[in-house]
């Protein structure tokens, strides 16, 4: 090999042309805006008289979370929450006790932060012996604030069809 061959090679490698390509790992986000709706069933009947604030909520989406024809989470998916107590809810008759929804598990097995309203049982104190939430019963709840949603395109969610 000539010297100008030689130099000629060495310059390309250095310069990268012998490197191994290593695509950067892909992640598509949305934003799901304030307002949207969460429809959920517990996982257990729920005794709102035995819960306490602070105790922990868990049920499933009873519709798949779909953005920009996008499956977000799918009908079924695990969601997190945790019970509070409104003081102004039991001064209108109604039991202070109450679900917010804290995180929801996307594709991919990964975990969103989320924050909604808190949702209080219609159920009324003195109208009901024991109240309890049906395990069967659907909740709605609304983000309170927008919520960015991100993933590994590795795992990515499912093309809803238009």
């Amino acid at each position: 090999m000539s010297l100008v061959g030689a130099a000629a090679v060495l310059l390309l490698l250095d310069s990268g042309c012998g490197k191994v390509y290593q695509p950067e790992e892909m992640v598509r986000a949305i934003e799901l805006p304030a307002g949207t709706e969460l429809m959920v069933t517990p996982a257990e009947p729920i005794d709102l008289e035995e819960m306490e604030t602070g105790a922990q909520f868990a049920g499933t989406l009873e519709l798949p979370l779909i953005r920009d024809n996008v499956v977000i989470a799918p009908k079924g998916a695990p969601v997190g929450g945790e019970f509070v107590v409104d003081a102004q809810a039991e001064d209108e008759g109604v039991l202070p006790l109450g679900i917010r929804l804290t995180s929801l598990m996307i594709h991919g097995g990964q975990e969103a932060s989320l924050t909604t309203a808190p949702v209080f049982p219609e159920a009324r104190a003195e109208a009901v012996s024991k109240p309890e939430v049906r395990e069967d019963a659907v909740l709605m709840f609304v983000l309170t604030e927008p919520t960015q949603v991100s993933w590994s395109m590795d795992a990515a969610p499912g093309v809803h069809p238009s």
